[in-house]
């Protein structure tokens, strides 16, 4: 009855009908980003201001950077639940002595948050997409690669200084040319964040990935799909801590470990003076 009522209140009232459409229009946002460098072999009459070339095998390019990032918002800033949906385009390529180099990107990305009581958010996020690299002399970087990958996530918040994450993910990428190597990831990780104010922040984070992978090993297109790691079980875990020396400095440190089944364990660490002015 009620519903009724209100489908006809706005149905006899137009201007009831333009604030409901107004106010669920506020809910969406979007954000785009565009950003372009290229550099060409100068032929003598080109304007000060040459037009941008979409070919990436023209002859005449000879380095090319583009970055493209269209997202849209739905309730963001919501405290019960929020949508995102971007849409991610990388293009690039470097002229050498042996030829040239082309990789790209394309990425849909999604995220969805709802808040199940008032510490603890449940979140998914997916991907979908496509990575492709061609050289004009080396078949062995020549590949193009499809790729999914869904995540869901608990966020546990049981104070305004510490937060929780739980992750579990799994995936697939294949390649579509050569030798048609594909790969299935599941990825187990575990994060936390301490904050206090604003004078030092500590992460701290850990991950199990098991991939397997059916392919030519040792391979810049093995190397693509696993992102780096190797077949098997991977540990991954980082720390990284930021102090709030005085106004102007901070103190950074970060520390990068991995183990990979039968390779030594790897580490890495750095430490950085940040000034601020």
């Amino acid at each position: 009855m009620n519903s009724k009522m209100c489908i006809t209140d706005i149905a006899s009232h137009p201007k009831h009908a333009a604030k409901a459409e107004e106010k669920c229009l506020k809910r969406f946002q979007s954000t785009v980003r565009f950003q372009i460098d290229q550099r060409l072999l100068s032929q003598g009459d080109e304007s000060l201001l040459p037009r941008l070339r979409s070919n990436l095998l023209d002859t005449n390019l000879i380095s090319f950077n583009s970055t493209t990032d269209a997202s849209l918002f739905f309730d963001r800033g919501n405290v019960k639940r929020d949508f995102q949906v971007t849409y991610r385009q990388l293009s690039n390529k470097i002229q050498q002595i042996t030829g040239f180099e082309v990789r790209s990107l394309n990425e849909y990305f999604t995220k969805s948050r709802i808040n199940i009581t008032k510490p603890l958010d449940f979140v998914l996020e997916t991907r979908v997409g496509e990575r492709v690299s061609d050289s004009e002399l080396f078949d062995i970087q020549r590949y193009t690669i499809n790729f999914w990958e869904l995540e869901p996530q608990l966020n546990f918040r049981p104070s305004p200084k510490l937060r929780l994450i739980t992750k579990y993910s799994f995936g697939r990428s294949s390649n579509q040319v050569g030798d048609m190597e594909t790969s299935n990831t599941r990825d187990l990780g575990l994060e936390l964040t301490w904050r206090k104010s604003s004078t030092s922040n500590l992460q701290v984070q850990f991950d199990w990935v098991n991939i397997e992978f059916n392919g030519n090993r040792n391979t810049p297109v093995e190397f693509e799909i696993l992102q780096g790691l190797r077949p098997g079980s991977n540990f991954i875990w980082l720390l990284n801590y930021t102090r709030r020396l005085s106004k102007n400095f901070d103190l950074i440190i970060n520390y990068n470990g991995r183990k990979s089944q039968d390779t030594p364990i790897v580490n890495t660490a750095g430490v950085q003076l940040r000034a601020i002015f």
